[in-house]
This record gives C-alpha cells, structure tokens and sequence, in this order.
C-alpha cells in the first residue's frame, strides 16, 4: 500500500480542496482506495473513508493555523466506515475563518500519509 493526493483550487471562493488516498496495489495497473479524505474547503467538510473491514480505522488528524501562522486548534477523527465532519475552531463557532491554514494527515492499515509529506488545505 502507499500514499497518493492533491490539493486544488477550490470551485468556489478562495479556499484549497485536499484529497489524500491510502491505495493498494495490485499488478502494473490496478489500485484500490483503502483509506481516503477528502477536505472541501467551501463549508469546511472533511469527508473520512474507510474501505476495508479489517477492525481497523481510517484515522485524519488535522492542525489548523490562523493567518499569523500559530497554531489555533487539533482534532482527529476516526471511522470504520464513511463519514463526514464539520469543522470547527476552539471558539465553538463552527467555521474555520477564511484565511486559516489546515494541515492532514491520513492513517489506516498501519500507513501513516503525512509524516514525511504535508498536505495542506486553506479555508
């Protein structure tokens, strides 16, 4: 297994969308999703997959930083199945303000996607 992603321009606003996937691969050709996230930065979604159901749990671990770059809040999610999350900041708002900085990471099936290579997304 190994780690695949993207960040892209958002489709509305000013934000960065990230996609980072865990995949299998089978022969030259075949690859399969394992473990995916998806951050959509119009609304603050982040969308948790878990693929397999081997007992363990696709894990997303998110930092987010304000426009000074200081850290502003941490969360981690899990889920053995398919889930979506609003996120939110530590004032309880409920919005990641426009501007802020957020950084993942992916773990599932004993791969960590994020250690050596950032991934980075903007509200």
């Amino acid at each position: 297994m190994g780690c695949t992603g993207w960040t892209a321009p958002a489709s509305q606003g000013n934000g960065t969308n990230v996609t980072i996937k865990i995949r299998e691969y089978s022969g030259n050709v075949a690859a399969y999703d394992r473990y995916r996230l998806d951050f959509n930065s119009y609304g603050e979604s982040l969308k948790l997959w878990d693929g397999l159901t081997d007992g363990t749990e696709a894990v997303a671990k998110v930092w987010v930083y304000n426009k000074q770059g200081r850290l502003v809040d941490t969360d981690t999610f899990r889920t053995g199945t398919t889930q979506t999350y609003n996120l939110g900041t530590p004032d309880g708002s409920g919005d990641v303000p426009e501007g802020y900085t957020l950084r993942f990471e992916l773990s599932g099936g004993g791969i960590t996607c994020g250690g050596g290579r950032a991934w980075w997304g903007r509200a």
